[in-house]
């Protein structure tokens, strides 16, 4: 048993000196790498049944697609819908969300002008330009006279 006790030591000694030594573990005794192998086959038989879960969820997601597009359902009625049921069901905050992203959808956002004007010194006009503007100000109706 001493000679075992020896070779566990320089395997820790040996283990600290490696890089990333720190994430390794000694097996020290036959109940710990028992242990240790029904944990991981317990990992593994859980892994595998995500695994089955998640592509049984997908199938499922596939199909209703499938369904979806048949009912020829756009996903503007489809948030209705659920907006609809959020309000029956009283869950104003899912309903309130829900009418704002419908907005969006039904009336269409203003977008903002920019506007651009120049101020001319009339002293820089030619006497044809200054002429035209005196013309489109006496074609303007008078302001606050009806």
């Amino acid at each position: 048993m001493s000679d075992m006790k020896k070779k566990l030591e320089a395997a820790r000694i040996k283990l600290s000196k490696h890089p990333g030594g720190e994430n390794l573990k000694i097996i020290e005794s036959s109940e710990q790498a028992k242990e240790m192998q029904l944990k991981s086959a317990k990992a593994r038989v859980e892994n595998r049944q995500a695994r089955e879960e998640a592509e049984r969820i997908l199938k499922a997601f596939k199909q209703r697609g499938k369904d979806l597009e048949s009912l020829n359902i756009t996903g503007l009625e489809v948030m209705k819908l659920i907006m609809g049921d959020a309000i029956v069901k009283g869950d104003t905050r899912t309903a309130a969300t829900l009418a704002a992203q419908v907005a969006e959808y039904e009336t269409p956002k203003l977008s903002r002008q920019e506007v651009h004007s120049t101020v001319q010194d009339i002293t820089e006009l030619s006497d044809k330009e200054l002429q035209e503007l005196l013309e489109l100000e006496s074609e303007k109706p008078a302001k606050g006279v009806h």
